[in-house]
Order: C-alpha cells, then sequence, then structure tokens
C-alpha cells in the first residue's frame, strides 16, 4: 500500500526490498522482507476491492431508505 498510498511507481518495490536489507543488515526480518511489484499490485487490489465493496454497500443502504 506504500507505492498507492503514495503515488509511487509498483517497479520501486522490487528495488524497496534490496534497500530494507542494506538499511538493516543485522535484521533477519529485513532480510527475509519481500513484497516486489506482484505482491503491492494484489495487496492494492484486494484493498481496492474492499473499499468498492463497502461504498457499494453504503450507497445500497442510503437508497434504500430514501425509497
Amino acid at each position: 500500500m506504500l507505492c498507492a498510498k503514495n503515488n509511487v511507481a509498483f517497479n520501486f518495490c522490487d528495488d524497496f526490498n534490496k534497500c530494507v536489507a542494506e538499511m538493516f543488515p543485522d535484521s533477519a526480518i529485513a532480510r527475509k522482507f519481500s513484497a516486489g511489484k506482484t505482491k503491492a499490485t494484489q495487496l492494492t487490489k484486494a484493498k481496492l476491492s474492499q473499499i468498492k465493496c463497502a461504498i457499494a454497500a453504503e450507497l445500497d443502504d442510503e437508497l434504500t431508505k430514501t425509497c
């Protein structure tokens, strides 16, 4: 979501993995960190789908109230 939230290209995520490992060389978690463009794209799509469903449900509720 970092890329989508800050309007950064998803290709940046591939390079960001390397940066995390270099920024925290003593961290096993940082060395294993992996969130490339494919994973970032899928996470963003999933979140947008949830948001879309929530908006649709809210609009449906409002429509029901007005009829």
